[in-house]
């Protein structure tokens, strides 16, 4: 059946760099399908968990504190579910696997089974096949983080008591953009480079699956600066970082003869402009460079029949 679908693609007199696109959607609708709802269910997860409990929605970290307990708990704010979840650590971890098996399927596994020869059918440039493998990929996590921003940017008008930091929340969400396309440019590559070794190839994915899973530990227990300074969210800089030492604003949710429920909102951390606009240089040019070694890797690449 795909066969048949690449062979009536190959008809066409004028091959575009949009139908190589749109080729590459076709083949691979069941694998985009199932991403794309697992992605969006747990983003609605994500934001049930900051809707629902006591106390008022929040985009700073809080904790409420319940005197008649003396012991005081978490509540899920906004900048939790966008650092750690949905433009965050588990996100990324999701993205990662399915940027690498798109990779593998459509790049890799091509090269090795010799389907990448339907691609040369007719004459299209090398560099316009992976251009348009590329896109589609890209595309693809596009798609997905612009429905959850404009998600997150609608939930977050909730947070009423505190929309000073509303701004910092949508430059995060902006800035993991940034590095996604960054992380796919670079597994794409190395996907290629390394499409006669799939095996090594498959153990970077999988150490950096757990070097994400240790960033995600340090975020909620050791907080250490080693760890921080490592972290790849924090490339950029994180423009949504509380200290959760100082308290910058307390609510009083419900007070009796008993004593009294409070909501800590805890302070914004200024956010490092120097450490941000080189963060944002550097990846920017990571990604043109990464991509044109890839370009210039792939036409040099000999496919003997």
């Amino acid at each position: 059946m795909k066969n048949k679908i690449i062979k009536n693609f190959f008809f066409l007199k004028n091959l575009s760099l949009l139908k190589l696109i749109n080729l590459n959607f076709i083949l691979n609708k069941k694998t985009i399908i199932f991403w794309t709802i697992l992605f969006f269910i747990f983003s609605a997860i994500m934001i049930f968990l900051c809707l629902v409990g006591c106390g008022n929605r929040t985009i700073a970290f809080q904790t409420i504190f319940d005197e008649h307990s003396q012991y005081p708990w978490d509540h899920l704010s906004f900048s939790d579910a966008i650092n750690i979840g949905v433009f965050g650590y588990i996100e990324t971890i999701f993205i990662t696997i399915m940027v690498a098996s798109l990779s593998k399927k459509n790049i890799s596994k091509q090269i090795d089974t010799g389907n990448i020869f339907f691609w040369l059918l007719k004459p299209v440039k090398k560099s316009k096949i992976i251009i348009s493998k590329a896109l589609f990929i890209y595309t693809i996590t596009f798609f997905i983080w612009f429905i959850n921003f404009i998600i997150f940017a609608a939930f977050m008008t909730e947070a009423k008591n505190d929309m000073e930091n509303y701004k910092f929340a949508v430059l995060q969400m902006i800035n993991y953009l940034v590095l996604m396309i960054l992380l796919e440019t670079i597994i794409i590559f190395l996907n290629l480079i390394l499409s006669n070794h799939d095996e090594w190839f498959n153990i970077i994915i999988w150490f950096f699956v757990i070097y994400l899973g240790l960033c995600f530990y340090n975020y909620f227990q050791w907080n250490t600066k080693i760890v921080n300074l490592l972290d790849f969210h924090n490339l950029i800089g994180n423009t949504l970082y509380f200290n959760r030492e100082v308290v910058w604003k307390t609510i009083v949710l419900d007070s009796d003869a008993a004593g009294m429920t409070s909501q800590n909102i805890f302070e914004h951390v200024k956010i490092n402009l120097w450490h941000f606009f080189i963060g944002y240089i550097l990846s920017i040019w990571a990604i043109v460079l990464i991509n044109y070694l890839l370009f210039i890797k792939f036409i040099k690449l000999e496919f003997n029949i």
